[in-house]
């Protein structure tokens, strides 16, 4: 009996160690590879709407099964006033801290799904949030990274961004969506620019703004169903940044 409890121990301890060891999970970002609970750094305006961090997430394995990912946020500081969302398979508000629906990635591939919207509602300061991606299947095989974002006014008064005004409409938008922007007097004299991004940072499109008011039609009907974001670049900084959705 012994050494059938023995022998049982052995063999347990071994399935244990094989399945909490299968690590698979890795970061990067458009930096390139980032070390497990390593810091990245992201920079933006009190007067953002959003400060966006893009996470890629790898399935290292070479073979097996599809790992199906979660992702966890905890906030290590926070500037008071300021919050956090993030989209992983979908969009969560900044009451979810886990997300209800994991993404499946298949071994020898990533997902570029991650995004982190910081919103510093005016708000000055550094929040630092750590992000802890999981199989739920296997909760030992996770990796994190903590991302810090810091809003600081810098270049132009404050006061004079926080009147820039940008939306778009229609909002998902399947065939066109048309951008209604509108700039103090006081900046008339200023470079202002027009960018929209897709969720890996890459330009779609970039328009230099003429006047101090107007619209611009985007044709959607050729961009991949997904989230983008667009911009309005002042001197060179971003002033506000804000999320669009193509569906088709």
């Amino acid at each position: 009996m012994k050494k059938f409890l023995l022998s049982f121990y052995l063999l347990s301890l071994v399935a244990y160690l094989g399945y909490s060891q299968g690590i698979n999970l890795a970061l990067s970002d458009s930096s390139g590879n980032l070390q497990p609970n390593s810091y990245v750094s992201k920079n933006g305006l009190p007067s953002d709407l959003e400060i966006v961090k893009h996470l890629n997430v790898h399935n290292t394995a070479t073979s097996g099964n599809a790992l199906s990912v979660k992702v966890k946020k905890f906030y290590i500081s926070r500037v008071p006033g300021a919050g956090c969302d993030f989209c992983w398979a979908s969009c969560y508000s900044e009451e979810v801290y886990v997300s209800p629906d994991p993404v499946e990635i298949s071994p020898g591939h990533f997902s570029d799904y991650f995004s982190a919207h910081y919103r510093p509602d005016g708000n000055k300061g550094m929040t630092t949030l750590r992000w802890t991606f999981f199989d739920e299947r296997n909760p030992n095989d996770s990796v994190c990274v903590n991302t810090d974002f810091s809003a600081f006014p810098v270049g132009m008064d404050e006061n004079q961004l926080s009147i820039v005004s940008l939306s778009a409409f229609p909002n998902p938008a399947s065939q066109s969506t048309t951008f209604t922007y509108e700039l103090s007097d006081d900046l008339s004299a200023v470079a202002a620019t027009l960018i929209v991004r897709n969720v890996l940072g890459s330009t779609i499109q970039q328009i230099e703004l003429q006047n101090t008011t107007g619209k611009i039609t985007l044709n959607t009907s050729d961009l991949s169903s997904g989230i983008y974001f667009y911009s309005m670049i002042v001197n060179g900084k971003p002033v506000i940044t804000k999320k669009m959705i193509v569906k088709h």
